[in-house]
């Protein structure tokens, strides 16, 4: 019983933390995105943000999705953009 439960606290705190981690990622992505005056700021921090609740690749699936968004808009923008959240958010 006191292994379950220890897997049980374990796995409850991993999941808060990467709940936590992928809010402030996606807050960020919007702050950042607002400064640097980015299209569909709101849309793609909310994708980033939903995807960085994959460990490891779900932030870069989120950037790749909103980067293609704004390679729509502008390809200019879109380069700036993955190079952003390069420099700024995964250092």
């Amino acid at each position: 019983m006191d292994i379950l439960t220890l897997a049980d606290v374990t796995f409850t705190n991993f999941v808060k933390v990467q709940a936590l981690e992928a809010c402030i990622l996606g807050f960020l992505c919007f702050l950042g995105m607002v400064i640097f005056r980015f299209p569909y700021a709101g849309a793609i921090s909310v994708v980033v943000g939903f995807t960085a609740l994959v460990p490891i690749i779900g932030a870069f699936v989120g950037v790749i999705v909103g980067a293609f968004l704004i390679f729509m808009v502008s390809p200019v923008q879109a380069l700036t953009f993955f190079i952003f959240f390069e420099i700024f958010l995964l250092s």
